[in-house]
């Protein structure tokens, strides 16, 4: 895989959310059920209405007009990273089956 193929969207995240789940982990030499919370962050691509606000988002606009992005994550710090409201960039690059190969 000597230059893969990107793909690039443009997102806005509409909420964050935060809900009780958990995990098995080992404790003590033992699979117990921890509660912890998860965060679940939704994005959907920029939309008509941001169309009119700069050309880019015209461009992202015709280019893919309806989707949606579902995120959960245990790690608060990388919910940190994100604030509702606000725009991201979505590179899809193909993963290789052997990420060795990288």
């Amino acid at each position: 895989m000597t230059n893969p193929k990107r793909i690039r969207a443009k997102f806005q995240c509409n909420t964050i959310t935060q809900t009780m789940g958990g995990r098995h982990r080992e404790i003590q030499g033992e699979q117990k059920y921890v509660p912890e919370p998860v965060y679940t962050i939704e994005m959907a691509p920029v939309y008509e209405s941001d169309a009119g606000k700069n050309a880019e988002n015209k461009k992202f606009w015709d280019a893919s007009p309806s989707g949606k992005l579902e995120l959960q994550c245990v790690l608060k710090e990388v919910i940190e990273h994100f604030e509702v409201g606000k725009y991201y960039y979505l590179d899809i690059v193909e993963a290789p089956e052997d990420a060795t190969k990288l």
